[in-house]
């Protein structure tokens, strides 16, 4: 880890920052360059962001934990996998320090896409749009409704950005219990709840290729778990 990275010596950072180390030492593509890369460019961008769960935790600890996941759940992932798990909100929350990032490193490009697209190549840019939730304009109450169908869609249909997809949903809906705000909590409740019930009848459709069906008996599991002890 490079010790000038913002909130490198908070605790929650540098527990992520560990538990990705172990995950990724076991992980095939643990000395690709765009691995180390992704996890600068992340904690740059997310330099400013807190996680919503009350106690001002870097944002920069929650791509780290989804990258965690998918390292932990397939080793054999591709280096662009690792990458775009740690870019995955970069794109939707970030664009103007992804273009910047770009530029420094003399890339200099009119678009966050393009920053992507030219340092990291296709194959990222495409994953992380992938992951991106598409902007909402109907009516406020379908709103969490499409991203239930979003996140299911991209899980089960998508054998690359599905484990990132489903990481994410992990480290945002399972760590509800950690939000103090209790107005926050039970708005987040209610956009999470319904995803983990699709989800968890969802990954039985798996075909044998995808990057979650070894495990994802497991993962059944945990998300069935995670609705008997829900909070409300």
């Amino acid at each position: 880890m490079t010790p000038t990275l913002p909130h490198a010596d908070h605790p929650r950072v540098l527990a992520a920052n560990a538990a990705f180390d172990a995950a990724l030492a076991v992980c095939d593509c643990a000395a690709d360059p765009a691995v180390p890369l992704a996890r600068s460019w992340s904690a740059l961008a997310h330099a400013a962001q807190v996680r919503p769960d009350g106690s001002g935790t870097p944002y920069c600890a929650h791509p780290l934990s989804v990258a965690t996941r998918v390292a932990g759940w397939w080793p054999a992932a591709p280096a662009s996998v690792i990458a775009a798990a740690l870019l995955h909100d970069t794109l939707e929350d970030q664009p103007d320090a992804l273009v910047a990032l770009a530029a420094q490193r003399g890339v200099q490009v009119d678009s966050a896409a393009a920053a992507l697209a030219a340092v990291y190549g296709p194959a990222v840019l495409e994953l992380v749009q992938a992951l991106t939730n598409p902007p909402w304009t109907g009516a406020p109450e379908g709103k969490n409704a499409a991203y239930r169908d979003h996140v299911v869609h991209t899980v089960v249909d998508d054998g690359l950005a599905g484990v990132v997809k489903l990481a994410d949903f992990y480290d945002n809906a399972l760590a509800l219990h950690a939000v103090t705000d209790p107005v926050k909590r039970a708005k987040l409740s209610a956009k999470y709840r319904p995803v983990v019930a699709a989800l968890a009848d969802a990954l039985g459709s798996l075909g044998p290729a995808h990057g979650l069906a070894e495990g994802r008996d497991a993962r059944v599991t945990e998300l069935r778990a995670a609705l008997a002890d829900w909070p409300g």
